[in-house]
């Protein structure tokens, strides 16, 4: 599949140069979910086996079909792009939003974010809150998404956890912040644990314990340049 393929009817295209090497990703059935801030230039992206993408920019409503600038995006890439564990991140970049609900975007100054080795640093992070899992629909992993004293914070695990049973999170890579995003390495005894009550409204009791983590860090400095990425999401069918 390549940058000039046409995307079937509620489809998804991610695309582009990733050192200096062409890639692409077209899902046959699709992504998981998509979520577009109504307020600013918030577009998330959850894949169906575990990937991610978060992009941001102009802090103000979408009320054209007209590109929008891009100040940051981050993506946990599909299988085969970069070495494994590694993340993508970049810090420039267009996103176009269609009155038939499809989505364009070309995203730039492409940062490798290397793989977390477990370990950590003198930031600590625990938190005893309600929250939300999701499982991945073709993959063993979870979205885990939850408020740490008010900042967001999103884990991509390759497990789900199970109730009453911390779940080993040694090496894994926090997300902490969202638009911008900001990315830690976790250090090793870090774990979430789901508890067995839930909220009024359904969400998970979630108690996440990391007694060691990097500081928080934006994308770096570009590693290739000339790297680039283009999404293409089409209309859904009508009717």
């Amino acid at each position: 599949m390549t940058c000039g393929s046409d995307v079937a009817s509620g489809g998804f295209l991610l695309c582009g140069v990733v050192r200096s090497e062409p890639v692409g990703f077209a899902p046959p059935y699709g992504v998981q979910l998509t979520e577009r801030a109504l307020s600013s230039v918030i577009y998330s992206v959850i894949g169906l086996d575990g990937e991610w993408l978060d992009i941001w920019g102009d802090m103000a409503p979408w009320q054209d079909s007209n590109p929008r600038r891009v100040s940051g995006w981050l993506l946990q890439p599909p299988t085969g792009w970069v070495n494994d564990g590694d993340w993508i991140c970049g810090t420039t970049g267009t996103i176009t939003y269609h009155d038939d609900g499809s989505l364009d975007a070309k995203l730039g100054a492409l940062a490798i974010v290397p793989r977390c080795d477990g370990s950590g640093s003198g930031t600590s992070l625990h938190a005893d809150v309600f929250g939300g899992e999701i499982p991945f629909a073709l993959a063993p992993g979870c979205w885990i998404d939850f408020n740490a004293s008010g900042t967001p914070a999103l884990l991509l695990t390759p497990t789900c956890p199970q109730t009453g049973v911390p779940l080993p999170l040694d090496g894994a890579r926090i997300v902490v912040g969202r638009a911008p995003d900001t990315t830690a390495c976790v250090g090793n005894g870090a774990t979430p644990t789901l508890m067995p009550d839930t909220s009024p409204n359904g969400a998970q009791h979630l108690v996440v314990d990391i007694p060691s983590m990097t500081v928080p860090q934006s994308c770096g400095v570009p590693t290739v340049p000339g790297d680039w990425l283009q999404l293409t999401v089409a209309p859904l069918p009508r009717g």
